[in-house]
């Protein structure tokens, strides 16, 4: 559920904040620059790796899970600082871009003009310990499973209009560790077979984007991309092959629509010893989101709101899982 939450919130945030480079330059003004969001979200999660209270108890690892509902207010926060030059600006706060496209971490980063629209950005994710929970023994069947603090942090890449032309490509990497990770014990398991469960692992993912503009006001971006995940578990290890599409439409210069879709298919490495066979799975989601410029005369602000649905299948029950959610939110920036 927090997950779900997280995507919302940045989500919108990513679609007001996208940076728009005229002339080399990043800003037209020198300086501090800051964001300031409100949000309230609803949502629904369905997965038994949820790590809400109602799914510590399982009787059975062929199922789902509940469906669980929740809201939330967040707020969100970005600081940018722009050197005379117009070409370079440092950042602290929710990132414009992300390692996993729909969801976000605070970060840390620096951009550069390399020419007229061309853009090298460099950020560092530190973990985020409100969103970094798991179970500690994931396929615990009449037992409480316990949660355990999952260590991630990352770093990416961003190269806008490489060479300056319309091409962006990207680079995520991100590593996790699970502080107590006993997916591989209380299973009855051969030592070969429980060293396939490990979770600790490294996530690659390299994308590639092209925006296709058709006018002044809409733009359509279709976008490849390919994750390695290399746990130290082949049978939780995957090569993840994404599609996506994301088009966006102002409507006198006030209103910004936007949707993303994307469908990603995941070859796991080897065979799940808990259930005797290789995972396959398939992942598809949509996102839309519109946003009011200067509401009621106020220059700097901004009204948000984004619906969400995100949805995995996999030949294994235990890993399917369905988010559904929305956000509205209001906003500053200066």
């Amino acid at each position: 559920m927090k997950n779900l939450l997280k995507a919302l919130y940045f989500g919108a945030f990513i679609l007001l904040s996208a940076q728009t480079i005229a002339g080399g330059k990043i800003e037209d003004e020198a300086g501090w620059g800051i964001k300031l969001y409100l949000n309230a979200s609803y949502g629904s999660s369905q997965s038994l790796l949820d790590t809400d209270s109602d799914h510590a108890f399982t009787l059975d690892l062929e199922n789902t899970g509940e469906n669980i509902k929740d809201k939330s207010i967040f707020p969100l926060i970005r600081l940018d600082y722009t050197l005379s030059n117009l070409k370079t600006q440092f950042s602290l706060g929710q990132g414009k871009e992300n390692i996993i496209r729909g969801l976000s971490q605070v970060e840390v980063g620096v951009s550069h003009m390399l020419g007229k629209r061309e853009l090298l950005e460099l950020a560092y994710i530190p973990e985020l310990p409100r969103f970094s929970k798991t179970w500690e023994n994931p396929y615990g069947i009449s037992v409480v499973r316990k949660k355990s603090k999952q260590s991630t942090q990352g770093v990416r890449i961003r190269w806008q209009n490489v060479l300056d032309t319309p091409f962006t490509f990207k680079y995520g990497y991100a590593s996790s560790d699970t502080d107590d990770e006993l997916s591989r014990q209380f299973l009855g398991l051969s030592p070969s077979q429980r060293s396939m469960l490990d979770r600790n692992d490294d996530y690659h993912r390299f994308t590639g984007e092209y925006p296709i503009s058709t006018n002044d006001t809409t733009k359509i971006t279709p976008i490849l991309s390919y994750t390695r995940a290399d746990t130290d578990g082949r049978a939780v290890g995957y090569n993840g092959y994404r599609i996506g599409l994301e088009a966006k439409h102002m409507v006198r210069k006030r209103h910004l629509t936007s949707v993303f879709l994307d469908y990603e298919h995941r070859k796991y490495l080897e065979s799940n010893p808990v259930f005797n066979e290789r995972q396959k799975g398939n992942e598809f989601g949509i996102t839309a989101t519109y946003s009011y410029l200067a509401p009621f005369g106020w220059e700097h602000a901004r009204i948000i709101a984004l619906a969400k649905y995100d949805r995995s299948t996999s030949d294994i029950s235990f890993y399917k899982n369905k988010d559904v959610g929305i956000s509205v939110g209001i906003g500053w920036e200066y």
